[in-house]
Parts: C-alpha cells; sequence; structure tokens
C-alpha cells in the first residue's frame, strides 16, 4: 500500500534548513485530506516512524509534529525527544490536565511548540513550557505580534524560548520578522510543503482486531501479545522500527519479539497499538464510527456494573466496541467475530441478539435513537433507574472524549 509524508521546511536566519515540520497526506496532492486530528497525526506517526526511514525523511534533523488534545493527556507513542518537537494546536482547550501533561512530556526530554499562537488568559500558562512559539505572520496584527514577543520574553528568564514566523511569503516580510527578534521562519517564500511517497506493509485485519483484545485487560499477557505480532510480518516489522528509539545504548540487539514488547513495556506498547488501531481499523472510515464504538464499550460496562453484574462488565465493553465493526470493516459481525477469542456471550449478542448482553445492546441502540418505551421497559429488566442511565452514558462519552477512543486499542 502507498503512503505518504508531506514535509515543509523550517529554517533560521541565515534561511538554512534546520528542522521539517511533518504533515499528514493521503495521496500524492499536497493537501490536508480533512480528517480528524487525532486519526490524522496517528496515521502520520504509524507512515513516518513505523513504516518509512524517517531519517531519509528529514536527513537527521529535528521534526515537529501537530498533536491534538487526547493525544496529549494519553502521552505520545515511543517517539525521540532529542528528534520530535511536539506541536500544540491552537485549539486545544487549556486547562490542569493539560498543563501537567505537558510538564511531564518536558521531564521526558520533549520539547514544545505553540502551533498558530494567539495570546490570550487562557493560553498564557503556555508560554513559559514551550521551547518554539509559532506566529501565523498573515493572521496576526501588529499589536498581537508584539503582545506575543513581549510575553515570551518575560517568560523565558532562563531559557531559550524560539519565536517562529509561520506564512512568510516575501524577503520584505522575512526582513520584518527577523527584525522582531524572530530566529526561525516557515513560509512559501522558502519552499512549499513537498510530499514523499513510500509503501506500507499493512497488518492483517484479524491480528489487528486480537491485538485489540489482548490490550483491554488490566494486565498484558506477553505471550499473548508476542504470539499475535510474531505472527503477523508487518506488526514484527513495525514493532521493531518503534523499538529502536527505546533501544538506543544497548549493547545487545533485539533477538524476538517479546524482548522487544519487554523493552517498550506495558504503557509504552498499549500506545503504540492505540496508534496502530486508529491508523489502519480507521482508515477511511468515518471516526465518528471509532468513538460512538467506544462510547457504547464504556456505557455497557458502566450498566453492568450498575446493574450489579460486574462480572459481565468485560464482555460488556467488548460487545460494545465490536457492535460497530461490520460497518468500519464491511464485513458481516459473525465472519468478523469467528476467529476471535471473546467470549461465547459477546458472539451471541451480537450475531443472535440473545444471551445475558442482549438487553445490555438492545438498550444502547434505544437509548442512542431515543426510544423511550423501549428503554423504559429494558430500565425495568436491568433494574436501572433513568438518573443511573444518564449518568453513565455521560461518563461514557467522557471517556471517550478524554482519549478512550484512543485508549480503545
Amino acid at each position: 500500500m502507498e503512503i505518504y509524508v508531506g514535509r515543509q521546511p523550517i529554517l533560521n536566519s541565515d534561511r538554512e534548513t534546520v528542522a521539517y515540520e511533518l504533515l499528514y497526506r493521503s495521496g500524492e496532492k499536497n493537501a490536508f485530506p480533512g480528517m480528524d486530528g487525532t486519526a490524522a497525526t496517528s496515521n502520520l506517526i504509524n507512515n513516518a516512524f513505523y513504516s518509512m526511514d524517517i531519517n531519509e525523511i528529514v536527513g537527521g534533523k529535528r521534526l515537529f509534529v501537530n498533536f491534538t488534545r487526547e493525544l496529549l493527556l494519553s502521552g505520545p507513542p515511543m517517539l525521540d525527544p532529542n528528534k520530535v518537537v511536539i506541536e500544540i494546536l491552537e485549539d486545544v482547550l487549556v486547562d490542569e490536565a493539560l498543563i501537567q501533561a505537558l510538564k511531564a512530556l518536558t521531564h521526558k526530554g520533549f520539547k514544545l511548540a505553540l502551533d498558530d499562537f494567539v495570546l490570550n488568559e487562557a493560553s498564557r500558562p503556555l508560554i513559559p513550557l514551550a521551547d518554539y512559539i509559532k506566529v501565523d505572520w498573515r493572521a496576526s496584527s501588529k499589536e498581537e505580534t508584539g503582545g506575543i514577543i513581549d510575553a515570551a520574553r518575560q517568560a523565558a528568564t532562563g531559557r531559550n524560548i524560539k519565536l517562529l514566523a509561520e506564512k512568510i511569503e516575501t524577503y520584505e516580510e522575512f526582513r520584518q520578522a527577523l527584525n522582531l527578534g524572530f530566529t526561525c521562519f516557515q513560509g512559501y517564500f522558502f519552499a512549499r510543503p513537498s510530499v514523499i511517497k513510500g509503501k506500507d506493509l499493512s497488518p492483517g485485519v484479524w491480528s489487528m482486531l486480537r491485538l485489540m483484545t489482548a490490550v483491554q485487560g488490566n494486565h498484558l499477557d506477553i505471550n499473548e501479545i508476542s504470539d499475535i505480532i510474531t505472527k503477523d510480518p508487518a506488526l514484527c516489522y513495525k514493532l521493531l522500527k518503534v523499538v529502536n528509539v527505546a533501544a538506543v545504548g544497548l549493547r545487545q540487539p533485539v533477538s524476538s519479539v517479546k524482548q522487544a514488547i519487554v523493552l517498550l513495556g506495558e504503557i509504552e506498547i498499549r500506545r503504540w497499538i492505540s496508534v496502530l488501531l486508529l491508523a489502519h481499523l480507521s482508515a477511511d472510515k468515518p471516526t465518528e464510527l471509532m468513538k460512538t464504538a467506544c462510547v457504547r464499550a464504556s456505557f455497557g460496562e458502566r450498566l453492568a456494573k450498575a446493574a450489579g453484574q460486574a462480572d459481565l462488565a468485560s464482555n460488556a465493553f467488548f460487545m460494545g466496541l465490536f457492535s460497530l465493526m461490520d460497518a468500519v470493516l464491511e464485513r458481516p459481525i459473525e465472519k468478523i467475530l469467528k476467529p476471535l477469542p471473546v467470549a461465547p456471550a459477546v458472539s451471541r449478542a451480537l450475531i443472535d441478539s440473545k444471551g445475558p448482553l442482549a438487553p445490555y445492546l438492545e438498550f444502547m441502540l434505544a437509548y442512542e435513537q431515543g426510544h423511550l418505551y423501549d428503554m423504559a421497559r429494558l430500565m425495568d429488566a436491568l433494574r436501572i433507574n433513568d438518573e443511573t442511565a444518564i449518568r453513565c452514558y455521560l461518563e461514557a462519552v467522557k471517556w471517550a472524549d478524554e482519549g478512550g477512543a484512543a485508549a480503545a486499542g
């Protein structure tokens, strides 16, 4: 399968390329295809880091990658902090959770860039954490740019916050930005983004689905994860690509898939699998389908616990997660579930609408569609009330919004 990565150079005051911003592209057309930011970054990471040779793309220079709030809160997958600058998008909600996540990233050695920065009370707390502040030259007034420069200088005591002027299109604009103290530059005056094409080894759909089920437990079964990856050449290749970052400094090369998994650790292997799931299972599919599946998964889990059937909670989660997989993969649900090690109760509910989980699935659908009569009947059967149902649903939506969708893998 052909894959693509866009890149645009970032230059210093001598007009020398010092870094590249990586951009997600779905084809040779040099334009963003218009998709959810988290899915776009996941695809970009898969293409640039897990499939292509990143050194051939950037030649050893630093690279800037956009991150959504969801990815910032869950933490980036295994990336080299000496090479990757994490760009915080301008529409990211700034709160204490985000600030703490950014501090954790800086403690790991990552440098942070504020993309298309606009100074206001909400965004001001980000300045002391930033290494780069990117200003849209064409969208910012002289007053706004001056305010950003002053704020950066005030916050830069003992630190070097670099100002980066974006969308520079003429020599005069370059000279003006240079005189104001900008030291990094990006724009059509220097170079337009270019698209690099490569080939991707796509993991098997069944391997991805097996990984999805394998990482849902509280503790990873390393033998099971190893068995899945070992049987899929594409997954082995991608694992070795990402483990290269962790393997820097090791005296011996990684000699087995199991060793690579142990080296990454539980947190990183979960993040890596999450990126793969978003990049491959949701390719060319509405992101809303994946999010709805995640909401259903959490909703079912919470309903089972609230109904006093905690023993069904885990299976209710899987049932919700797989309830839209036929739409995502465009295959009958029975063919999707047949080779997977899912509980019989999950298969029975999804295929035949029978068994102990069936009322939960029926209630999820009735709740989404607003069928009040069916909702009332099923709440009686499950022994839950309106308040409990609403609470479970809102908590499930919050879980999906705050990173559950990415972590569902």
